[in-house]
């Protein structure tokens, strides 16, 4: 499956309102009375959901602020809206909080898995809902770039295959995951694995060059992915792009001694080919630090939508994993050399020690004994 770019959603402004707007999905007829008491009397308005295809078709046509989510509903279970719902961009940002009577730590672990941005069981105390919702409310869109939907009806066969687009996409992101796991624990060394992680991601999807920057002991390393044969100015480019997307992330080494691995070049095929028009940068944090810097770019514009940026943004957190396991493996290989090479140092001063306490022995004995 590879990854052709699409048109990414328009920006618009969050829909202005003087008291929030709360979506409230659940089955059970006396929950939702229950809670549009609680949530009207404290300032907010309500809207409610009866199923989970009911709750995204009115996610779709009102755009609420906020989302109260059971899980066991019919048509659809709250797991699978919420995963419908934070898989699309354009409403991703809508805070969504699982309100069930399932406590098991496995339910919570599934939900927050599922996108929810928090988990709290019926058996709440009023105040303690009315603060998570105000809290999720106050806070929405601060931490991401907001990218609301326009207001639109959708039919229950649109959602079925909205449902299976995002199954389709969560496996496939699982199956790349996956696969530079393997990597990471096959034979090889750093340059051998960081060149079969490209290799890996030029089948996923469309750039002109790739490259991951590791800085190891101060030292600047940069392994170039070179698929569509890119001419020597564009490599420049988007080597330059690197290195400067690298200090913009603090990471500490010389810019005049980083190393490059060999690449072979394509011919000059025009100005509109030699200038990057897309491109995406993804900090690789190694134990805490950022020790490294995935980066693709593109001669066309539009080349990394949502879609392909949230992949790769995925893939690059286990990217961080395998640079992280094969640099320690590098350390522990070269602290073994060492050791190997200390250990046969200080054997080779004891047996020559020895065998002049040997020698100096043999010499006395000879002296001293008149038998020898």
């Amino acid at each position: 499956m590879l990854l052709k770019p699409v048109k990414a959603p328009s920006r618009k402004t969050v829909v202005a309102r003087e008291r929030p707007l709360i979506l409230i999905a659940d089955d059970s007829p006396t929950v939702l009375d229950i809670l549009k008491f609680i949530l009207e009397t404290n300032g907010m308005d309500t809207l409610t959901a009866t199923n989970g295809v009911e709750a995204v078709q009115k996610m779709y046509k009102e755009i609420p602020d906020l989302v109260i989510l059971d899980l066991e509903m019919p048509k659809m279970s709250g797991y699978q809206v919420c995963r419908l719902l934070k898989s699309d961009p354009t409403v991703s940002y809508v805070p969504i909080i699982i309100l069930t009577s399932k406590s098991y730590k496995q339910n919570k672990f599934w939900g927050l898995y599922s996108g929810a941005d928090d988990y709290l069981t019926k058996d709440f105390e009023i105040d303690q809902l009315v603060n998570r919702v105000k809290f999720h409310y106050n806070n929405r869109g601060k931490l991401v770039d907001i990218k609301p939907a326009i207001p639109k009806t959708i039919n229950e066969e649109e959602i079925i295959e909205n449902v299976n687009e995002a199954l389709d996409q969560k496996l496939f992101e699982t199956t790349i995951i996956f696969e530079i796991a393997q990597v990471a624990l096959s034979a090889g060394n750093l340059e051998e694995k960081v060149g079969k992680v490209l290799t890996l991601m030029n089948r996923v999807c469309e750039f002109t060059v790739a490259s991951i920057f590791v800085v190891e002991m101060g030292q600047g390393r940069l392994f170039l992915e070179n698929p569509g044969m890119a001419s020597e100015s564009y490599i420049f480019s988007h080597v330059e792009t690197a290195i400067l997307e690298s200090q913009n992330h603090d990471m500490k080494f010389d810019t005049q001694k980083v190393m490059i691995n060999q690449w072979e070049t394509g011919k000059d095929r025009g100005a509109q080919f030699n200038h990057i028009q897309s491109n995406v940068s993804f900090p690789l944090k190694i134990r805490g630090i950022t020790q490294g810097l995935v980066t693709y770019t593109h001669f066309s514009s539009g080349m990394f939508p949502d879609i392909v940026y949230h992949l790769l943004k995925r893939a690059s957190d286990q990217i961080s994993i395998l640079i992280d396991e094969a640099i320690l493996f590098n350390e522990y290989s070269k602290m073994r050399s060492d050791l190997l090479s200390h250990a046969t140092k200080v054997f080779s001063e004891v047996m020559a020690n020895g065998r002049e306490i040997e020698k100096q022995l043999n010499k006395k004995m000879k002296t001293n004994s008149p038998w020898i």
